[in-house]
């Protein structure tokens, strides 16, 4: 049964990844449908339209409503319903098999926006309503997906617990348990860490593409019994470090640096980031398509509101070029380089068609 939250709630867990809770993952989407979404509305009691908005919950989404949504609802008159729950790719294909969407668009890792665009799960974009000129990365634009952030992901660290010692700064001393000894997590699912795991075994990162899948997993073979946590969702990462319940793991500048505002004393290692980005999408036979279209140009194209949330959400980093002249000079020092060789910009293409197959590898790995 569906259930209405106030803005600001929501489920807040931890949850491990053991045999149990991936066997229950993969028939994840079933019970999705079966429960029925978490959904926050906001907007005017006479809204002109109403959009059913998928994104995360918490810190991320309270910034994103306060700088995007509610300024694009006091201008529109659109009515947003936040969506809180499963949005991935799995969700997305069972909504559209049995025809009943529990949202109208989705707020996304672009890997899995993506594939739900190759997949046919989602409406085209209107490019013609879109100001093109002004995307940095066409790499990360496709016909129903476009990316309107980026995040950094690196080594994050409890500074604390670790004072004085040596602390692992790339890819291959953080696969080093001997060397740097400590209790690691790492992500559960397969982007991001199988990339982590050739740079471990010394593939460059101009090189990673296409993705040798066998030896990222013997690269992983050689840690697995050595992670203390696989984790399920990025924002556990932060509560991991903090409860000191592991001493680094993978995890996301802006969340470090968010983190460490409020006192938690945190670190990240980055001189081989990884900058997946973050899309938006509408679902095909959503509702509202053209107020969604609105939407998606107001995150691709809202300098105004782009910049507030870019100078407040340090390390994440927009993908239209007038956001970024707008940005603090010392915001924009702290995004990382293209010219940097040691960066890694993900291949969202080579991801969209492989997200499927690979995840499906990837659990039964996790299993193994």
């Amino acid at each position: 049964m569906a259930k209405l939250l106030q803005h600001g709630q929501g489920p807040k867990t931890l949850k491990k990844i053991d045999r149990r809770s991936l066997l229950k993952s993969a028939a994840g989407a079933g019970i999705a449908l079966a429960a029925g979404p978490l959904l926050t509305t906001v907007g005017r009691a006479q809204a002109s339209a109403t959009i059913r908005y998928a994104d995360d919950g918490g810190y991320n989404y309270d910034r994103r409503f306060e700088t995007y949504l509610k300024p694009f609802m006091e201008k529109t008159g659109v009515e947003i319903q936040h969506y809180v729950g499963d949005k991935s790719l799995a969700k997305m294909k069972a909504m559209t098999q049995v025809g009943n969407l529990e949202f109208d668009m989705g707020n996304e890792l672009g890997t899995v926006s993506a594939a739900a665009d190759k997949a046919g799960y989602l409406a085209p974009l209107d490019k013609s309503r879109l100001d093109m000129s002004r995307h940095m990365f066409p790499e990360w634009v496709f016909n129903g997906s476009i990316a309107w952030q980026y995040y950094t992901g690196g080594i994050g660290y409890n500074q604390k617990a670790l004072q004085g010692k040596p602390l692992p700064k790339t890819w291959a001393e953080y696969f080093d348990f001997k060397a740097f000894p400590g209790r690691r997590g790492m992500l559960s699912r397969p982007q991001e860490t199988l990339e982590q795991a050739l740079m471990a075994d010394g593939v460059k990162p101009s090189e990673l593409y296409p993705l040798d899948l066998d030896r990222a997993y013997k690269s992983l073979d050689r840690v697995k019994n050595d992670v203390k946590i696989w984790i399920d969702d990025t924002g556990k990462t932060i509560e991991l470090l903090q409860t000191n319940e592991i001493d680094y793991t993978y995890t996301t500048s802006a969340r470090v640096v968010a983190a460490a505002k409020a006192g938690v004393p945190l670190g990240m290692l980055s001189e081989m980031p990884l900058n997946p980005p973050q899309n938006v999408h509408i679902m095909k036979g959503g509702k509202n398509y053209d107020a969604c279209m609105e939407l998606a140009k107001w995150f691709t194209e809202n300098t105004e509101a782009g910049i507030r949330y870019f100078t407040v959400q340090i390390g994440y980093g927009p993908t239209d070029k007038p956001t970024l002249e707008g940005l603090p000079q010392n915001i924009r020092a702290q995004l990382p380089s293209r010219d940097n060789p040691q960066a890694v910009w993900l291949n969202v293409d080579w991801w969209s068609q492989n997200l499927e197959p690979v995840t499906r590898r990837h659990k039964l790995w996790l299993l193994t």
